[in-house]
């Protein structure tokens, strides 16, 4: 007959670190919202804007097939445009159009600066990940794909504001 008692154990522990594999899944953190409008001076008119900076910029967390946050970082992430209502033409902050790119961090990807030059109801925006084959055993797909929330554009237009009416 075997006895223990808590009193003989002890338990010993290394350093260690978690590393992630390639990543498998974006997670939507934020999404351009719809352009609104404000104010040009303090005094009366009004701009509803587009073609500026999508606000806020569309980012992403990068997970791996375990749960954890794809913290090497490095990857190659595209964004263009996915579902174009109205001919628009996606801006990068490099000053190319079509497809911008960014790259990832800490587990995170952003795409500041991308800005869209027409109006439109229902832009979104596709985010792409290629991965590299073979780095992985587990059969990834080749490339992972997200796409943001649908937003709207504006027309810009300037509108003067009467005082004192109502």
């Amino acid at each position: 007959v075997f006895r223990f008692y808590s009193q003989l154990l002890s338990t010993q522990s290394a350093a260690f670190y978690v590393a992630s594999t390639n990543p498998t899944h974006l997670e939507l953190l934020g999404s351009p919202g719809s352009s609104s409008c404000k104010t040009i001076d303090a005094q009366s008119d009004w701009r509803c804007e587009y073609g500026g900076s999508l606000v806020p910029a569309p980012h992403y967390r990068l997970w791996d097939r375990f749960d954890n946050l794809c913290m090497d970082g490095g990857y190659a992430v595209s964004a263009t445009i996915l579902n174009n209502p109205n001919g628009g033409r996606l801006g990068c902050p490099d000053g190319s159009e079509g497809t911008c790119y960014a790259t990832s961090s800490q587990g995170v990807v952003v795409f500041e600066g991308l800005g869209i030059d027409q109006q439109g109801i229902g832009y979104s925006l596709s985010i792409v990940i290629a991965q590299e084959l073979g780095r992985d055993s587990v059969g990834l797909p080749s490339a992972l794909q997200a796409d943001t929330a649908p937003f709207d554009l504006y027309a810009p237009r300037y509108l003067s504001v009467v005082q004192g009416v109502s």
